[in-house]
C-alpha cells in the first residue's frame, strides 16, 4: 500500500522537475526547501501516526491538518526568498 504511494509521489515529482528543468534551467537552494520539508516531514509523521493509533480520521485530525495548510501557505508566501 505504502510503496504505491510513495512510487507515485516521487514519480510526480520527478516529472515535474525534470520536464521543468528541461523546459527552462531552474537553480535551487536549500534555504528555499527547508519549510516546506520541515511542513512535509511533520504532516507525514503525523498522519502516519494518527493511521497507525486510530485507523481512521477524525474531525479534530482533519482540521488540525487543515490549519496546518494554512499556515504553511501563509509561511510559504510571507518568504522573502520567494519574492
Amino acid at each position: 500500500f505504502f510503496g504505491n504511494i510513495v512510487g507515485s509521489v516521487v514519480t510526480d515529482l520527478g516529472m515535474v522537475v525534470g520536464i521543468t528543468a528541461f523546459i527552462s534551467p531552474i537553480s535551487l537552494s536549500i534555504q528555499l526547501a527547508l519549510l516546506p520539508t520541515f511542513f512535509l516531514l511533520a504532516l507525514v509523521f503525523i498522519v502516519f501516526g494518527v493511521a497507525w493509533k486510530q485507523q481512521k480520521m477524525n474531525y479534530a485530525v482533519a482540521t488540525f491538518l487543515i490549519l496546518a495548510y494554512i499556515i504553511f501557505l501563509l509561511l510559504a508566501f510571507n518568504n522573502p526568498l520567494l519574492a
